[in-house]
């Protein structure tokens, strides 16, 4: 099969893709441009000694800390609960620490803070001592449970924060509650995003919170459905460089035997619960979210949860919609198979690149970009289709770029490329044969599902799909090839550990032209080459799971 491809590539010339990644900031903005990653955020609590624990060992994944310390009461008055240990360590490792500040008292106790100027200026000027006393960076403002009627002075509160803060350097964030279309009544009633929007610096959507542990029927607390209504939602109303996705890591225990109320639950608890009664958990397709069940006593309960399928799931509408970043609640309730995605994906430290060839004709280049003022430590691992390995580690200068041949390193391979890096790079794969080449980018992440609008095997066309298997196991890949007659062709391939297959669509669906679904048990990466006799061609790489 390889002989096969090389003669089929030896005229090509390939379309370059480029690949651009903007940072949007405001000019008004205390927000800084650290890296050029997402912003990944995540709550801390002190009321639960996990969420330390997770803290200190997944700090070097996080830009920003929201410690729960501080609540604001009736009179605008805030007591210090500052954690100086914690606060201490988060400044230790350059990480941003924006300090939650509640409102301790709900709905009409709290009208004067928000609707009196002189309860405002005061709680605000609470605030902004605490911040200078402390060090901490800037406010993350939560207030919930308040009356629809304060709508407008909760505009106004944030207005004269920012005021307040902004010409200290300090960012002014805020969580808001999710909602799908306009609602000034409700949960979400009291918050206009539009009138909010210029206030702050980031606004967080708390986009779960679907169901809670009082709904009457169990279910995903951030059903993707939903989830992405309210961020298509949010982004019409707020810039989305901007909007940080709020993601859940915790779930809900319900006895439907009994009834609510749920019983909330971390990830860790819910694989507990697992081992116990031995339980398989499934995953719902429909919500993007995995559920538990199992039976004790007689009482049947039902577990709704996050895991690193779900959470990824979320991951990718950061990157659709444009958005600033993603904040997890909270720290310790999370799937500990979520910080590799979670940096992967997007603080730009891992590249797939599913296609490569180091047979002659071909010279294939690793191409690796360090925008930092720091070196960055890069290991490059190249995935032969015998499921074999080669990793080398390389330091790329500060400001540079970096360019590695393939050839030298796996001569005369088919190859498959993961790019690891300890700060944010860019990759991009560039091959030459001759007075032809082609070069693409990099993915960020290898999905279960992926999509090929284009493919054509008629006369002087020749079409591969390459698919890379990153993980440690095997995997089985199922390609649907679906033609313009509705028509589809389904082949199912396994992939060894650590390797890359080439699948010649010619001899599978000759003479036509057709889309491409294709659907893996292990995340894998999968890209698509044409080739055209006389010379010319393109490659591109498949669209994730939308």
């Amino acid at each position: 099969m390889l002989t096969k491809k090389l003669l089929l590539w030896s005229r090509l010339v390939f379309l370059p893709i480029f690949l651009l990644v903007p940072l949007q900031l405001s000019a008004t903005s205390p927000v800084e441009a650290a890296s050029p990653g997402k912003i990944r955020w995540a709550y801390y609590v002190p009321y639960d000694s996990t969420s330390l624990a997770s803290l200190r060992q997944n700090l070097a994944n996080l830009d920003y800390v929201s410690p729960f310390w501080f609540y604001i009461d009736g009179q605008g008055q805030i007591e210090d609960k500052d954690e100086a240990e914690v606060t201490r360590l988060i400044k230790s490792r350059g990480v941003k620490n924006l300090p939650t500040f509640r409102n301790k008292v709900n709905y009409g106790d709290f009208h004067g803070v928000l609707a009196d100027p002189s309860l405002r200026r005061r709680a605000i000027g609470n605030i902004l001592r605490l911040l200078d006393a402390h060090g901490y960076d800037g406010v993350n403002i939560d207030f919930e449970a308040l009356d629809a009627a304060d709508r407008p002075n909760v505009t106004q509160f944030m207005a004269d924060l920012a005021a307040a803060l902004r010409p200290q350097g300090k960012m002014v964030t805020q969580a808001l509650p999710a909602k799908d279309k306009e609602k000034d009544t409700g949960w979400a009633g009291p918050f206009d995003y539009a009138a909010l929007a210029p206030h702050n610096d980031l606004i967080l959507l708390m986009s779960y919170g679907f169901r809670t542990g009082n709904s009457s029927v169990p279910g995903s607390t951030a059903p993707m459905g939903w989830v992405e209504a309210t961020v298509a939602y949010a982004a019409s109303q707020i810039a989305p460089q901007k909007l940080l996705l709020g993601v859940a890591w915790y779930g809900y225990d319900w006895n439907t035997s009994t009834g609510p109320p749920a019983r909330a639950v971390r990830y860790p608890q819910t694989m507990e619960l697992a081992s116990r009664f031995g339980a398989s958990p499934q995953y719902d397709e429909a919500s993007e979210s995995p559920v538990l069940k199992y039976n004790q006593d007689g009482q049947e309960h039902q577990v709704w949860y996050e895991d690193e399928r779900s959470v990824i799931a979320k991951l990718e509408l950061v990157n659709k919609y444009g958005l600033a970043g993603v904040g997890g609640w909270r720290l310790g309730q999370e799937a500990p198979g979520v910080w590799g995605p979670w940096s992967a994906r997007l603080a730009y430290r891992t590249w797939y690149l599913a296609e490569g060839c180091t047979c002659r004709p071909f010279d294939t280049w690793v191409l690796i970009m360090n925008p930092n003022e720091g070196s960055a430590s890069v290991t490059v691992t190249f995935m032969k289709e015998d499921g074999s390995t080669v990793e080398r580690r390389y330091r790329v200068a500060p400001q540079s770029r970096f360019n590695l041949f393939a050839n030298e390193v796996v001569p005369e391979a088919a190859i498959s490329t993961r790019v690891d890096s300890d700060v944010p790079v860019f990759v991009e794969r560039a091959m030459w044969f001759g007075h032809d080449g082609n070069n693409s980018p990099g993915v960020n992440g290898a999905s279960r599902t992926w999509y090929l609008a284009e493919g054509y095997t008629g006369a002087g066309t020749d079409t591969w799909l390459l698919v890379m298997n990153p993980n440690s196991t095997g995997t089985t890949a199922t390609l649907r090839f679906m033609k313009e007659d509705g028509v589809v062709v389904e082949r199912t391939y396994t992939l060894p550990p650590t390797s890359r297959l080439s699948i010649y669509a010619n001899e599978v669906v000759p003479n036509v032209s057709f889309s491409t679904r294709v659907a893996a048990d292990q995340p894998v990466v999968v890209e698509r080459s044409m080739y055209f006799g006389q010379g010319g061609g393109h490659g591109l790489e498949a669209r994730l799971d939308p």
